[in-house]
């Protein structure tokens, strides 16, 4: 499946129907990845650091909807060997 497409919309398209999803809802999913993924790194940085975040951290990742920027920042959360190493793989 595409990204976007629902079994619901590969029914209606097999049989032949030109099935358009409303770009409002597209927009909506987008932004619920992007915070999922977001509270992703949130999780990996609490459960590996222990620590509270800093508030421009957290504001700098809930601001961000680039769903591969995100990616990139759990990756590092994962790897990252302090919190400090962490924040400056954000800006690498």
């Amino acid at each position: 499946m595409n990204e976007g497409t629902t079994a619901l919309h590969l029914a209606y398209e097999s049989e032949g129907w030109n099935v358009k999803r409303p770009e409002q809802v597209m927009e909506w999913q987008a932004e619920a990845e992007a915070k999922a993924r977001a509270e992703d790194v949130f999780e990996v940085l609490q459960l590996r650091f222990h620590a509270e975040l800093p508030e421009e951290l957290v504001t700098r990742i809930r601001g961000t909807t680039n769903l591969a920027l995100l990616k990139r920042w759990h990756a590092a959360a994962v790897t990252a060997r302090t919190l400090n190493k962490f924040h400056q793989a954000m800006d690498a």
